[in-house]
């Protein structure tokens, strides 16, 4: 009996073993690197924007196995090396754009940190696409999955889809009223400064305009 008694206990042992085991291998594989909030300018490539707006902001997050992420609040603000002439931007433009927009009393907004992280060269960044864009700024606006649809032309489950791949570039578990607010209120910002303080682009040479 004693025999038997100490053959389950050993069988239940394992068992559990096996299930704690599976349970770190599901941990590790769910386990996500952290994402850090980029914002991106670059130029545009439509030539009838070149004057009135001649720079593109794109939104997206950088994964790095290295970066602490310090709060949600914070995103980094990179200029694209692959399509700009960083020559052409002061050393400290960046740091420039980060303390104007710190001194805005514009709220809520996000705390840039100004970075330059070369884009394509050991860090891996994810950029939302047209659509995705889209829908998180109908998101923003207060539509829901239907209503934004309508405005698309596309059915409410591709909407729901596109904000599942937003969730998972940017590295959020849902998608707060507030972070929306606050993330939009600083692409706002920066698109102003960008038409106030940036260098033309013209005939694809820059011009500098205004002083940050």
């Amino acid at each position: 009996m004693l025999q038997v008694n100490s053959e389950i206990n050993h069988q239940v042992a394992k068992s559990n073993t096996q299930i704690d085991n599976m349970d770190k291998i599901k941990k590790n594989r769910t386990k996500k690197h952290p994402k850090q909030l980029v914002f991106k300018i670059s130029p545009r490539n439509e030539t009838a924007h070149l004057e009135s707006r001649p720079y593109l902001l794109s939104l997206g997050a950088v994964h790095s196995r290295e970066r602490k992420i310090d709060s949600p609040e914070v995103a980094i603000v990179v200029l694209d090396n692959r399509y700009l002439d960083l020559k052409d931007f002061p050393g400290n433009w960046l740091e420039c754009l980060s303390t104007r927009l710190q001194k805005s009393e514009s709220e809520p907004k996000l705390r840039l940190v100004a970075n330059n992280l070369p884009i394509g060269q050991h860090h891996k960044f994810e950029w939302l696409t047209t659509r995705e864009n889209q829908v998180l700024r109908y998101r923003h606006l207060g539509f829901s999955a239907k209503e934004s649809a309508a405005q698309l032309g596309i059915s409410h489950r591709t909407v729901e889809k596109q904000l599942e791949l937003v969730r998972n570039k940017l590295g959020l578990c849902r998608i707060s009223p507030l972070y929306l607010y606050s993330v939009f209120n600083t692409y706002k910002l920066i698109e102003n400064y960008l038409d106030n303080f940036a260098p033309t682009i013209q005939q694809g040479k820059a011009q500098k305009i205004g002083r940050p």
